[in-house]
């Protein structure tokens, strides 16, 4: 469970993260974004979060691979 202090900073630091993708020219889906945070407001611990967001990133690293071998 997380309190009200570390929920803010989380929100902020997904908030910061799709800002920062989208300055350097990526994005982040709003839907995973918001899963985000529906998963912060619901209590879930930062590490686990942080599990999800690495599945996640896995699971986005893998679906360009296989549309970049592709097009090859």
């Amino acid at each position: 469970m997380t309190n009200e202090k570390t929920e803010r900073e989380l929100l902020d630091a997904v908030d910061y993260a799709a800002a920062s993708l989208f300055l350097s020219g990526l994005s982040i889906n709003s839907e995973r974004t918001d899963r985000y945070k529906a998963m912060i407001r619901g209590g879930i611990t930062a590490e686990n979060l942080f599990k999800v967001m690495a599945e996640d990133r896995e699971k986005i690293l893998q679906r360009i691979s296989i549309e970049a071998s592709a097009t090859d």
